[in-house]
């Protein structure tokens, strides 16, 4: 009864591999999709104007802005 043999440490660590590469594959895939659902242009019919000046201390801009657009 106690004659059983295990796996080849060769053939586990080449099904790990193969098993790492399509789990990765199918993540890459998955999100090129969901990438490629949510492309869309952002920037279409903004106008912005400058409230206030900007200024610049301790080497941060401030900037103040309203979209013109509304």
């Amino acid at each position: 009864m106690m004659s059983k043999k295990g796996m080849s440490p060769l053939i586990a660590t080449v099904l790990l591999i193969a098993f790492a590469v399509a789990i990765g594959a199918m993540i890459m895939n998955w999100t090129s999709n969901v990438s490629q659902d949510h492309n869309v242009d952002y920037c279409e019919g903004i106008s912005l104007m400058a409230v206030q000046p900007a200024c610049m201390s301790r080497n941060q801009v401030q900037l103040s802005l309203k979209n013109n657009d509304q």
